[in-house]
């Protein structure tokens, strides 16, 4: 099989072990908040578990990142995958009855631990398996298959939610960790040398690990301030219009629309359709691709959410509201998922290899805290207009519009090529 080309047998199965992942991670962040917001009809209290679950994430990332350079990336995969199998079904050995909130709380939590091992590893991988012209295309594939299996995951935990209930919910993402984690043991992952600088601490590994920490940290600010920058705008964007469809979408449909599980995993799984449209358009931007392109796929889904929330405030028919978020979110995650392609491929281009696990890592706790942050956020103005949502999607659209249009570090040398 040609190694210059990104059909090689590694990258083959790197993808399928992380396509039965992010379908067992989907379950998890879609199916248990939605458990708990139909148990409990608080969609605050969804907004805190979602943001207290990122926590382990939002620390442990760059950490992760650190680890990814010094040890077996394969290793790293397969026994965080199998950790995470671990961790949910220890919910049969409890069986908690009056606690299930706090136990899916802990369940989300550890998960996220061990994915503040698996992303950035995930991530920094990808590198080491292509060849460097062909990282676009890569992601790109990644993107289509990982937001096809995101269609997926939400029909399928709502259905289950629906037919079964929690326990075989649980039993499936079980045994969807373990099967990845005996994938990623085929795989083979190169480990790049590290630079005589990330090895003066080997007598001291706590030392050596800040170090390393701390060298990711100057490459983004210092020695790569652009790097930096683009993190920067992801963050804010991952508070206000990104977070919109994970708790946006499920919150609107279970307490404006009164909507069943299934009907909401159904809208969900169209939803993150757009993102797998958005895999299959971005190579035929090849050559065409610029800081005017880049601009325009970040202004094009804020002003969609204003103009949302506008609509919605004019039309009092459930089936007119649910047409419009349906569309409204369509759109957004496709030109949303087009800038997530294009931000990791730069990334993946404009960091050397021996950090490139620590700048992954810092981007995904970046991105985390901002998720976490728009969790709470979202919970929060939904609550308070749960009786006017258009109120609220016009404010993070507002938001939005506001973080693009101070988004100048958006300039050519961001775009690559495609």
């Amino acid at each position: 099989m040609n190694h210059n080309s990104i059909w090689n047998k590694n990258f083959l199965t790197f993808v399928l072990a992380l396509e039965l992942q992010l379908i067992a991670k989907t379950l998890i962040r879609f199916a248990l908040p939605l458990y708990i917001l139909i148990e409990t009809g608080n969609p605050t209290l969804m907004g805190m578990v979602l943001s207290l679950s990122a926590l382990p994430l939002i620390i442990l990332s760059p950490i992760g990142g650190a680890f990814t350079d010094k040890f077996s990336k394969k290793k790293i995969l397969a026994i965080m995958n199998l950790l995470s199998a671990i961790v949910v079904s220890i919910y049969f050995i409890i069986n908690p009855a009056n606690h299930i909130v706090i136990v899916i709380l802990l369940i989300m939590m550890f998960v996220s631990m061990f994915e503040s091992l698996i992303s950035p590893t995930s991530e920094a991988s990808i590198p080491f398996l292509v060849p460097v012209d062909k990282l676009v295309k890569a992601n790109s594939v990644t993107v289509l298959l990982t937001n096809i299996s995101s269609i997926g995951a939400p029909i399928l935990g709502g259905f289950i939610l629906q037919n079964g209930g929690l326990t075989e919910l649980l039993i499936a993402i079980t045994a969807l960790y373990v099967l990845a984690s005996v994938i990623n043991i085929f795989v083979s992952i190169p480990k790049p040398k590290q630079a005589d600088s990330q090895t003066g601490n080997k007598g001291n590994p706590i030392a050596g690990l800040l170090g390393d920490i701390k060298g990711g940290i100057i490459f983004v600010t210092k020695e790569n301030r652009s790097v930096g920058k683009m993190i920067f705008v992801v963050f804010f964007l991952a508070i206000t219009v990104i977070t919109s469809m994970t708790i946006t979408v499920p919150t609107l449909m279970v307490t404006y629309l009164e909507m069943s599980e299934h009907m909401i995993g159904l809208a969900q799984g169209f939803v993150v359709f757009g993102g797998t449209l958005a895999a299959i358009l971005l190579p035929m931007l090849k050559g065409k691709a610029s800081h005017r392109t880049s601009r325009t796929i970040l202004f094009i889904p804020s002003f969609i959410i204003t103009i949302t929330g506008m609509l919605m405030m004019f039309f009092e028919s459930q089936a007119v509201s649910f047409i419009l978020l349906i569309a409204c979110f369509f759109i957004t995650q496709l030109f949303l998922t087009m800038y997530s392609v294009i931000y990791f491929s730069f990334l993946g281009e404009k960091t050397p290899q021996h950090v490139m696990g620590k700048v992954m890592g810092l981007a995904i706790s970046s991105s985390v805290l901002g998720f976490a942050l728009g969790d709470f956020l979202h919970g929060i103005l939904f609550s308070v207009f749960a009786t006017t949502p258009g109120v609220a999607l016009i404010i993070l659209g507002i938001m939005s519009i506001i973080i693009a249009l101070n988004a100048k570090i958006v300039e050519k040398e961001f775009i690559p090529t495609l």
